[in-house]
């Protein structure tokens, strides 16, 4: 009877916790990708070697504002520009909105020239709900 009672107690207990609900997967592009139509929230991994630029190449389906922050924050140089004219660039810093519009080809750079083994930057975007129109600045 006894074991029979905690098996109840146990089976009572139990049910009342839920279980835990895995966290939502971000989609990672590693660098050299082209990332076309990623979605609303992305990382770009970068595996940068001491004096080693790496890029990946970004197209969005609509014009956007879209929040970059980069991991670990401000150790590297990073930046983005259009392909069409690589002199409008935006230059990151740990957190960054810009304004990219849509169809157009931008590429993302990232270069470790501080440490000499090589260190991973995660750059995450993550689409706002900014009026891309009044927004500035745009790409």
């Amino acid at each position: 009877m006894y074991s029979l009672t905690v098996v109840a107690i146990f089976c009572m207990a139990t049910s009342c916790f839920k279980p835990e609900v895995p966290e939502q997967t971000i989609k990672v592009y590693p660098a050299g990708q082209d990332i076309t139509n990623p979605p609303d929230t992305f990382i770009v991994r970068m595996n940068l070697y001491y004096n080693v630029g790496q890029q990946a190449t970004l197209s969005f389906d609509e014009s956007a504002v879209w929040k970059i922050s980069q991991t670990p924050t401000r150790q590297y140089q990073t930046w983005i520009h259009r392909q069409d004219n690589d002199e409008i660039r935006v230059d990151f810093t740990s957190q960054t909105e810009v304004g990219f519009q849509e169809t157009t080809k931008y590429t993302i750079w990232g270069l470790n020239n501080k440490y000499n083994e090589r260190r991973i930057l995660d750059l995450k975007f993550k689409k706002t709900t900014t009026d891309y129109d009044s927004f500035d600045p745009k790409l």
